[in-house]
């Protein structure tokens, strides 16, 4: 078991729409591999697998871990979105506009910038 392996594993699960081995794959390596390079991106495949399944609280928890351990990586800005998703979809529309709202704050040079104010304007008409 090595991470690099363990890694490519999972994302060609993700890739085929596995998403039980996709997660299963990434949950290891985070757990095994906290370390290695890539880890923040397994557990942002591992997280999206999981919204894609409308586990929203496993997802919530996943990205988490992403904006926790791992706040210099570079997938901590598709947490903050991602983390949007799951409460918009779980009915808790405040919090997910305030994830949203410290997305634009925190990351305002993030190519994930236009995607994140077309969700906030639509997030507000919907949360009214």
């Amino acid at each position: 078991d090595n991470p690099a392996d363990l890694y490519r594993y999972g994302y060609q699960a993700k890739v085929k729409s596995d998403c039980k081995e996709a997660i299963r794959a990434f949950s290891k390596l985070a757990r095994d591999f906290p370390e290695y390079e890539r880890t923040d991106n397994g557990l942002a495949l591992a997280a999206d697998c999981q919204y894609a399944q409308k586990e929203y609280n496993p997802s919530l928890r996943t990205l988490k871990v992403i904006v926790e351990k791992y706040p210099k990586g570079d997938k901590v800005d598709d947490a903050y979105i991602l983390m949007h998703d799951n409460f918009l979809a779980l009915g808790q529309c405040e919090t997910a506009l305030s994830f949203l709202e410290t997305f634009i704050d925190q990351f305002p040079s993030s190519n994930r910038m236009p995607e994140a104010r077309k969700k906030l304007k639509t997030t507000r008409k919907k949360c009214r």
